[in-house]
């Protein structure tokens, strides 16, 4: 594996911030009733969470909410910490990923 690298670094906070606040979500669909449905499957909570989000927000943003379920969160995770395992990246991918991993690290911490 390379030496790890600010960029790296940058990515991996990312990736973690991402994993704990997916694992974070899948336990509160998993334990508060808010997300229990009779339309949904309690075998499914990624199908919960997406229609919890979609209902209790509404239009597009209940939508887009609705799309990054914690399943999804931690394969965009999964996916950060394999650009850091292979930074640098020679191709517009690895600059479109790190962006992506700045616009996480950048927002406010819950």
């Amino acid at each position: 594996m390379p030496e790890p690298t600010p960029v790296a670094d940058e990515l991996r906070t990312a990736a973690g911030r991402l994993r704990h606040l997916g694992n974070a979500a899948l336990m509160d669909v998993l334990t508060n009733d808010y997300w229990q449905s009779e339309i949904v499957s309690a075998d499914d909570p990624d199908g919960r969470y997406a229609h919890g989000t979609r209902g209790g927000m509404g239009g597009a943003a209940g939508d887009l909410g609705a799309l990054f379920t914690p399943a999804l969160v931690t394969l965009l995770a999964e996916l950060l910490d394999g650009a850091a395992d292979h930074w640098p990246i020679r191709s517009g991918v690895g600059s479109r990923l790190l962006a992506v991993a700045r616009s996480i690290n950048a927002k406010e911490q819950p």
